[in-house]
Order: C-alpha cells, then structure tokens, then sequence
C-alpha cells in the first residue's frame, strides 16, 4: 500500500485525512446510525454493542499480544461492554496487527471513538431507559487522549512507521464496519 504523506501534518492530522473515506462511511452505517434515532430498538442497541465488543475486545487482544502501550489499554472499555452485554456477546473473527506502529494506529481509532459516542450518548439514554449504558456512558479521558497524540507525534518518526499506523487505523475502521455487517446478519 503506497500512503501519500504530507509532512506538513501532525500525525494525528495525517490520520484523520487518510482515514476520512472509511471513517465516514461508519457514520452512515445502518447499524450506528440507528444509536442517533429516537426509535432506537433494544435490538439494534445490543448489536450496536456486540459490534463495538468485537471491536474493543479484538484491538485489547492485539495491544496485550504485542505487549506495549499498556498506558493506552481498552481494559475500561471492555469492561464496561461485559456488563452491558450480559451474558456475553459471541465471540468474533480477531484482527491482526503486525507490529508497534499498527497498534498505535488502531488505538488511535479504539480512543477516538469516544469522541463519537458523545454523539449519541443523549439519545440513547433516552430511547433506552431501564437498559445497560456502562459503554455509552464513559467519558473522554482528556490526559489519556493527549497522551496518545503525543505518542502518536513521536513514534512516527522512524522510517515507515506513519505508514504502518495508517494501515493500523484503515485496518481497525474496516474491522468495525465488519463488525457491524455480522452483528446486523446476527441481530
């Protein structure tokens, strides 16, 4: 895969450009799209989470295999999902990630989409009252957040290594979109 880099761009910036395509696309999934609808389902909100425990739990996996950046766990995340999803969502195909830069690159996605479920937090409180809402709940964690764009500034310097957490983060947004297509087939 050839990455067009723009050495004028943070790391961060570089990320969020050259994911935009499969970052939007996730916005306007039908499965994520239903958490913004007031007639939200209980169906669709527990696929909703069985997508997004795919997820978390498959990038945590990656980060312990590989063995660093334990600063920058999912543990709260999949903790928080165990209890909503009770008893437990099925287990999912992994993703692999091949190396340091990768995983920087997918956690960089697995953290900032708490960004995005402050989007619809509100509405699905609202629509799903009496429900499980640990994962929906957690807040931004603004040291843990600066901390990774920090680690992501500094550990794109050696050759090679924005390309790989690009390729991290493509990787991880298409695992979710994956996610979502089984937890839709599933729900």
């Amino acid at each position: 895969m050839t990455v067009n880099i723009n050495l004028e761009l943070t790391a961060r910036a570089h990320l969020a450009s050259s994911t935009r395509k499969v970052h939007d696309a996730l916005h306007k999934d039908p499965l994520l799209s239903k958490l913004t609808s007031p007639n939200l389902t209980a169906k669709e909100y527990y696929a909703a989470l069985a997508a997004f425990g795919a997820f978390y739990f498959a990038i945590e996996s990656e980060r312990k295999r590989i063995g660093v950046f334990e600063q920058f766990s999912l543990y709260r995340e999949c903790e928080a999902l165990t209890r909503d999803l009770n008893p437990p969502f099925p287990s999912q195909p992994m993703i692999y990630l091949a190396n340091e830069s990768e995983l920087l690159g997918a956690l960089y996605v697995a953290h900032g989409a708490t960004f995005g479920r402050n989007t619809f937090r509100a509405n699905v409180l609202k629509a799903m009252p009496g429900r499980q809402h640990q994962f929906i709940s957690l807040q931004i964690v603004p040291n843990l957040w600066r901390e990774l764009v920090d680690k992501l500034e500094s550990h794109c310097k050696p050759e090679g290594a924005l390309e790989q957490m690009t390729a991290g983060a493509e990787r991880s947004f298409s695992y979710m979109q994956a996610a979502c297509i089984r937890s839709r087939q599933n729900g």
